[in-house]
């Protein structure tokens, strides 16, 4: 089946044939929101997007190598993740980008802190806020 008034493969409906008996198919009027209203929307989007932004406990533990000829290197670090509804946790291997990759939500000297403690084997923990998963 073809329409031929429009070249398509198939047939469009009349518009007019889906209206039912009552209905004229105009737009309805726009309708004026009350400022109050309109105020308490805006409050009520804030306060659910202020609600969806989580503040994490963050924990590094890091794991050095014990013998060898890398002993005492840094080999992985293990995250941990926690908030008052959820907790993940996962690992890194180091490869030697743990201080820029800090650096990208944390100062530089903090980041360039922080791997030194770890490289010296110390946990490390830390508040963040922002965090999603």
């Amino acid at each position: 089946m073809c329409d031929s008034k429009h070249g398509l493969p198939w047939s469009l409906p009349d518009r007019r044939d889906a209206l039912s008996e009552g209905e004229t198919g105009e737009r309805p009027a726009m309708q004026s929101r009350n400022p109050s209203t309109l105020q308490q929307s805006v409050q009520a989007s804030a306060k659910k997007a202020e609600q969806q932004v989580k503040t994490y406990k963050l924990v590094a533990v890091p794991f050095l190598l014990w013998e060898g000829e890398f002993e005492g290197h840094l080999e992985t670090v293990t995250f941990i993740a926690v908030n008052e509804e959820r907790n993940h946790k996962w690992w890194e291997v180091n490869v030697g980008t743990f201080e820029s990759d800090f650096r990208k939500v944390v100062s530089p000297e903090l980041a360039r802190h922080v791997v030194e403690k770890l490289r010296a084997g110390e946990t490390v923990s830390s508040s963040l806020t922002g965090m999603s998963w």
